[in-house]
């Protein structure tokens, strides 16, 4: 693959990845502050920045914005982090076998893309997980008898609120959506509508 094809290709590439994300640069979020953040809209200002040949495969590098916990402040900072695309040109020359230079430069664009895809999903995931953490100094312990006494059982084809707490499986959850629950819907199973929630000491 001569080098003005390569180029072709990364021009393509670049002009698919490019995204405009809301992720700014040097922000400290605590964790109530955290778990406002709406990850689904998150983008992570993706561009790539270096591209380069080796051991017969066509490396894309890439810059990304995110977010990055702090164990020593139990805060979560915005970084700028890395990350990188191999491609193997293998599949580059079988393709030339039977279809055009346009197509087989599709190829490339196309799978570079969808990996970029790939990693937007779960470092979104990654993050959506963290908004389940009570990142805290001091939890208040509390045995099951307590846990339910105090709060209501889950309930299948029950109206719940946005904040409810109930319990299920001996941990409390909190809703985050408001819905009627479903059986298949169970707490530990559907993050989108219950996060598990520690209840915080009062102890200075």
């Amino acid at each position: 693959m001569n080098k003005k094809i390569i180029t072709i290709i990364l021009v393509l590439i670049v002009s698919s990845i490019v995204f405009a994300g809301a992720i700014t640069i040097g922000q400290t979020f605590n964790q109530t502050e955290f778990n406002q953040v709406n990850i689904d809209e998150l983008d992570f200002n993706m561009s790539i920045i270096n591209t380069w040949v080796e051991n017969d495969r066509l490396f894309v590098e890439f810059e990304y914005n995110t977010y990055n916990f702090n164990n020593d402040s139990n805060t979560y900072n915005t970084i700028t982090s890395k990350g990188k695309i191999p491609y193997y040109l293998g599949f580059y020359r079988k393709c030339r076998d039977t279809n055009s230079i346009k197509e087989c430069n599709n190829e490339i664009k196309d799978f570079v893309y969808n990996t970029a895809e790939e990693f937007r999903t779960k470092e979104k995931v990654k993050l959506e997980k963290w908004k389940t953490k009570e990142l805290i100094n001091e939890v208040n312990p509390f045995d099951f008898k307590s846990l339910y006494i105090n709060y209501p059982l889950y309930k299948p084809n029950h109206s719940y609120e946005i904040s409810d707490l109930l319990v299920y499986n001996n941990k409390l959850y909190k809703v985050v959506q408001a819905h009627t629950s479903q059986e298949t819907w169970e707490p530990n199973q559907t993050p989108s509508l219950y996060k598990v929630h520690v209840l915080v000491s009062n102890k200075k």
